[in-house]
């Protein structure tokens, strides 16, 4: 069974381009645009890795992670955080990574092979 990636990003470019970069190395992946989305989808897609952008409006990715994080059937998932700079230092249990935009290509193969491994 492939790997589900759910990809969280309100930037709709950055949604295109990474949507493209899971399936293209054998991973499956949906892509939405805010926290919201991410719950919703999240219950019924069982992801296997969450990529999230950090800085979101409406509802952030740390208020999301939280929010994954509290839910016992989605606690278990790795979540990739992505920014272009890093998160409160108190936040960063929340991820299992974290990814600098603009993402380079090789590190966030690496960031999904090893939350993947864990």
């Amino acid at each position: 069974m492939r790997a589900e990636i759910l990809i969280v990003d309100d930037d709709a470019s950055v949604r295109m381009s990474l949507g493209k970069l899971p399936s293209s190395h054998g991973y499956r992946s949906t892509t939405v645009e805010d926290g919201a989305a991410a719950l919703r989808c999240a219950g019924h897609l069982c992801p296997t890795v969450i990529l999230m952008d950090v800085h979101m409006p409406k509802m952030d990715g740390i208020e999301t992670a939280r929010a994954l994080k509290a839910d016992p059937a989605l606690a278990h998932v790795p979540i990739i955080g992505m920014s272009a700079e890093r998160p409160p230092a108190e936040c960063e249990s929340l991820f299992a990574s974290f990814v600098l935009k603009p993402v380079s290509v090789m590190e966030l193969l690496e960031a999904i092979d090893q939350a993947m491994r864990r």
